[in-house]
C-alpha cells in the first residue's frame, strides 16, 4: 500500500501565471488525457515527443478541448503519436486569477495493490484567496477534485492484458463534472514475427449543461519478416454522441513499411483519414523517405 501527500501555499505576488515544462503522459487506449492543471492558456499549450527532437503540431496530430476548467488533449486519428507513446507537454496556466491574493492546495494520493488488482485515489483540494494570510482569507474560489481507479492487469497465453474503470469529479462554485470510463487494451503476440495490439474505451461525460459520451477502439498489426524489414498497420474509430446523436465521428487507417539495409533506411507509409462534425473531412497522405546513417 502506498499514500502519498502534498502541501502547495503559495503567497500573494504579482505573478499571476505558472510555467510547466515536460510533464509527463503516456498516451493510453482511449487517446485522450487532461493536463495536471486547470486554467491553461490554450494558446501556449506544446506538445512534445519523449527524447524532445520531435513537436507535434495541433489539428494534425491532436486537438484542444475544454472539460469543465481542464484542458484535454485529444490525439486525432492519422496522427504520428501512438498508443503507448511518452508525450512532454509545456503550458503554463493562470493559477492566481486577476484581483485574488494566494493559495493553497493540497493533494492526497493512496495505491492498494492484491495481486493483479490495483485501486487509487487521488483528491486535490485547492482555495484561493484575497489576502496572503489564506486562514484569515475571503475565500474567492474553491474547486474539489477526485479521481478513482481500479486497474486489472492480466497475463494471458498471448500477452498482457488489462482491464480499468475510472470515476472523476470536478467541483467548483459553478461547475459539476462527473467521468465515467471504462478502457481496456491488450498486447497480442501471435508468432515471434507478428503481433498486434488491441484497445477500447467508453467514457460518460456528465455536467448538467453538456453532457456527452466518447467512444473509442484501435487495433495495429506488425510483421517483421526478416531482419530489417518491418511492416505494420493500424485502424482506428472513434465518436463522440451528445443528446443522442453523433457530435463528431472519425476513422483512420493505415499502413507502414521500413527496410533497413546497410546504413540506408527506405520507408513508406500511407494514411487514410476521415472526420466529420459539421462537415464531412477527408484526408489521404502518402509518405517516402529515405535516409542515410553515418
Amino acid at each position: 500500500m502506498t499514500l502519498g501527500y502534498d502541501w502547495l501555499d503559495r503567497e500573494a505576488s504579482g505573478e499571476r501565471f505558472i510555467t510547466v515544462v515536460n510533464e509527463r503522459h503516456i498516451v493510453d487506449a482511449s487517446r485522450q488525457f487532461p493536463l495536471d492543471n486547470e486554467l491553461v492558456d490554450p494558446a501556449s499549450v506544446r506538445v512534445n515527443s519523449a527524447d524532445g527532437t520531435m513537436v507535434f503540431e495541433p489539428d494534425f496530430d491532436y486537438r484542444l478541448f475544454e472539460s469543465a476548467q481542464r484542458l484535454d488533449v485529444l490525439i486525432i486519428p492519422g496522427s504520428r503519436i501512438a498508443v503507448g507513446d511518452t508525450l512532454l507537454i509545456d503550458y503554463r496556466y493562470e493559477a492566481r486569477p486577476s484581483g485574488s491574493g494566494g493559495f493553497r492546495t493540497i493533494t492526497l494520493r493512496a495505491l492498494i495493490r492484491w495481486g493483479a488488482l490495483a485501486l487509487s485515489h487521488t483528491q486535490v483540494e485547492r482555495a484561493e484567496g484575497n489576502d496572503s494570510n489564506l486562514s484569515n482569507a475571503f475565500v474567492l474560489a474553491n474547486s474539489s477534485e477526485s479521481r478513482t481507479s481500479l486497474i486489472l492487469r492480466l497475463s494471458t497465453p498471448w500477452g498482457p492484458a488489462e482491464i480499468a474503470g475510472e470515476r472523476s469529479r470536478t467541483l467548483t462554485k459553478v461547475i459539476d463534472a462527473t467521468n465515467y470510463r471504462l478502457r481496456g487494451n491488450a498486447s497480442l503476440r501471435v508468432t515471434e514475427e507478428v503481433t498486434g495490439s488491441l484497445g477500447l474505451n467508453v467514457t460518460a461525460h456528465r455536467t448538467d449543461s453538456r453532457p456527452f459520451n466518447v467512444y473509442s477502439a484501435n487495433t495495429g498489426l506488425s510483421w517483421r519478416p526478416l531482419p530489417g524489414l518491418h511492416f505494420s498497420s493500424h485502424l482506428r474509430f472513434w465518436t463522440v454522441q451528445q443528446h443522442g446523436r453523433v457530435d463528431q465521428e472519425s476513422i483512420s487507417g493505415g499502413v507502414s513499411g521500413e527496410w533497413r539495409i546497410y546504413r540506408v533506411s527506405l520507408r513508406a507509409r500511407y494514411d487514410h483519414l476521415s472526420f466529420s462534425e459539421v462537415r464531412q473531412r477527408t484526408e489521404n497522405r502518402l509518405a517516402l523517405e529515405a535516409v542515410r546513417r553515418f
